[in-house]
């Protein structure tokens, strides 16, 4: 699968930590599966 990220969330995802970046990544993944969810927690990155 090919996705494309716009420079503004490329900047903004380097900016979060390793952890937060997979949890991220898995979810984008997923999107084709039908399986979105939201992410929960305090350290949840605001949405563009």
């Amino acid at each position: 699968m090919n996705i494309q990220f716009s420079k503004a969330f490329e900047k903004q995802f380097e900016r979060y930590d390793k952890k937060l970046q997979g949890k991220i990544y898995e979810a984008i993944c997923k999107i084709p599966e039908g399986d979105i969810k939201q992410l929960k927690g305090n350290d949840v990155p605001p949405l563009f």
